[in-house]
């Protein structure tokens, strides 16, 4: 399964973004993996001397996964790679390093600003942990935070920051089972089954019904839910005629398919959402101030946006909070976080594309840049 996924997508351009922006998956809700220096490091090294592309980046290629790294992670990689491969265990050429690099990461990956994500921001335990691991190694605080914000899949190979992340007395396995399919030649046949066949032909069928019903409604108004009911009820009178009986079966048979599909595909999504930071519970969101609450939301949403861009209206109406659901606190809130970008009027995104953004997010470390 995983040389097919390689060979699938060998040939086929990288989704490069236009104008800094995040290309609009339509309907895929892409899933956000933070990255630490060590682990994307050794996936550019992997890539570099099997020459071709990793599991992480087809997927993201295919943005089926949407790859965020703390701006001193790029920073560091740019600065130390010359070291890293003359020292490595099977040393590799920096030049090779540095191509492939500037091909196939930095088009893909989306970088947050070190002091991006606000530490007021986090709940009284994700605090207490952040500032635990800032005693022992700050350098992986920004990562964690980031980790922490989007609720990411966190790439790190480091347990004290792991141990941020997750808690101290998380139970890592299933996150060990995701990084090791994620990792350079991994095993993709899980992957792949999560996040393509069955189940998104299923999800592009729904989205697309459900974009067909909200347009009417949006044209004719209520009376579409009347005629809707109507045609229903005829459609099932009609199927109930006796010479219809095989065209029911079938119909019978290919629900019977979906609802399978749909069971298993929960409940692969089920074991990967199990590799994530846990959810704060109701009641730690609920104790954090208005702009933090409003801040969380906002950045979860950008991170998960199928359409790659969201507007302030957009956002507000992701915001279950009458108290800081207005557009106006939206825009508040996203104009002060230095982890937002506004890309083109009214539209926002996380994290500055690092190909538009270079000098904006570690000045002095693009010297290299072709």
């Amino acid at each position: 399964m995983l040389s097919l996924t390689h060979a699938r997508t060998a040939g086929e351009a990288l989704s490069l973004s236009s104008g800094g922006a995040f290309p609009s998956t339509a309907w895929r809700s892409p899933r956000p993996v933070v990255e630490d220096t060590r682990v994307l490091a050794e996936d550019v090294a992997y890539a570099c001397r099997h020459n071709r592309r990793t599991t992480l980046i087809n997927l993201a290629n295919q943005q089926h996964v949407r790859v965020y790294c703390a701006g001193h992670v790029v920073e560091e990689l740019l600065t130390q790679y010359p070291i890293w491969t003359s020292k490595a265990r099977v040393p590799l050429e920096s030049s090779a390093f540095l191509r492939r690099w500037w091909a196939e990461y930095a088009p893909l990956i989306r970088v947050v600003p070190d002091d991006g994500i606000e530490d007021r921001w986090l709940t009284a335990a994700e605090r207490a942990r952040v500032e635990a691991l800032r005693l022992r190694d700050p350098d992986d605080v920004p990562s964690v935070k980031l980790a922490l914000l989007t609720r990411g899949l966190f790439l790190s190979k480091d347990k004290v920051a792991l141990g941020a992340a997750y808690g101290p007395e998380s139970d890592l396995v299933e996150h060990g089972e995701w990084v090791s399919r994620l990792k350079a030649g991994g095993d993709a046949a899980e992957l792949e089954r999560l996040v393509a066949g069955t189940g998104a032909f299923l999800r592009l069928g729904s989205y697309g019904l459900m974009r067909g019903a909200q347009s009417l409604y949006e044209l004719a108004g209520p009376v579409v839910v009347l005629v809707g009911l109507i045609a229903a009820y005829a459609g099932v009178q009609w199927l109930r005629d006796a010479s219809r009986t095989e065209m029911r079966k079938t119909l019978s048979r290919v629900v019977e398919v979906a609802v399978e599909v749909a069971v298993q595909q929960r409940e692969r999504e089920g074991h990967f959402n199990a590799a994530l930071p846990a959810v704060p519970t109701a009641h730690e969101i609920a104790s954090l101030p208005c702009e933090a609450r409003l801040a969380r939301t906002c950045i979860r949403a950008l991170a998960r946006s199928p359409e790659g861009l969201m507007s302030v209206a957009d956002l507000a109406l992701r915001v279950n909070d009458a108290d800081a659901g207005t557009e106006r606190a939206v825009r508040a809130v996203l104009r002060g976080a230095r982890c937002c970008v506004e890309t083109e009027p009214d539209q926002w995104q996380l994290g500055f594309a690092l190909t538009s953004h270079v000098r904006l997010i570690a000045p002095g470390a693009w010297s290299e840049l072709p």
